[in-house]
């Protein structure tokens, strides 16, 4: 029930604006393989062929992500050792594999 302010207005707390969402975990392992390709083939592009940290990789996983969503760098780092096939690590950063030539010029 609504309560009479000092000013003779009542406040009604519940505006007509949703209350925001909670942000959902992306937690599904295969989504997470995928958002890692495509964020690893970004990362590529950007760094032309060179390395790049895990820091720079879950960020650009997180700009892919929809807005609400969020994910959990213990995530990525579970699905990351299957993920030979496309990524090869240098040190404690990855490098992008990829079939073609290096970059020209």
């Amino acid at each position: 029930m609504p309560r009479d302010n000092l000013d003779g207005f009542t406040d009604n707390r519940r505006m007509s604006v949703r209350p925001p969402l909670r942000a959902r975990p992306v937690q599904n392992a295969e989504t997470i393989s995928s958002l890692i390709v495509v964020a690893a083939t970004l990362l590529d592009a950007e760094v032309r062929g060179g390395v790049f940290t895990l820091e720079q990789l879950l960020k650009k996983m997180r700009e892919l992500l929809r807005p609400g969503r969020t994910i959990a760098a213990d995530d990525v780092r579970a699905v990351l050792p299957g993920m030979g096939y496309c990524l090869a690590t240098v040190g404690d950063r990855w490098r992008w594999k990829r079939r073609v030539p290096a970059y020209p010029g």
